[in-house]
């Protein structure tokens, strides 16, 4: 005959089995929680109105922090380089901005970006004031594509492919 105390025993041990898997099985649905609510998600904004300054801003509108892995800026489908301070300033060079003076701001591999953080990337330097120059400065942005690739916290990998069309 089985003792009350041995089926007592067994009965105990099966419900902290029980409990660790539900509490382990718990860890494990946190975890995913957190990798998706933390997630870094970048977008760029370009902001072309006529006595003010055009810019293109990188902002990070996700709840997690995102770190830059590598940059790189096309030129109507060409690469002019990997490097976005490097391409910028080719940009900057190659292309006839006329009277628009326009300004880069670096961004470098490994820079991190918490969220709700902006950063500029272009901007003009003075206000633009004539119909003509806000012509130029829209079909320039509208020909640029930044591809940034980031990284969250957790290591996952995300791409930025971004390219403008904003309306003459």
């Amino acid at each position: 005959m089985i003792k009350w105390e041995m089926i007592l025993a067994i009965c105990s041990l099966l419900v902290a089995i029980a409990a660790s898997f539900a509490t382990i099985w718990q860890g494990v649905l946190l975890r995913k929680h957190n990798r998706i609510s933390l997630r870094p998600i970048l977008r760029i904004e370009s902001r072309v109105v006529e006595d003010e300054m055009a810019s293109m801003i990188l902002t990070n509108t996700g709840l997690g922090t995102a770190i830059i892995k590598s940059t790189s800026l096309l030129f109507d489908g060409k690469i002019l380089s990997k490097d976005f301070s490097i391409s910028a300033d080719e940009l900057i060079r190659e292309i006839n901005f006329n009277s628009i003076k326009v300004k880069k701001h670096t961004l470098y591999s490994g820079d991190t970006f918490s969220s709700s953080e902006s950063h500029y990337l272009l901007e003009s330097v003075y206000p633009l004031k004539d119909e003509e120059s806000l012509k130029q400065i829209k079909n320039i942005f509208n020909h640029l594509t930044f591809n940034i690739k980031y990284l969250s916290m957790y290591g996952e990998e995300f791409e930025l492919i971004d390219q403008h069309h904003i309306a003459p």
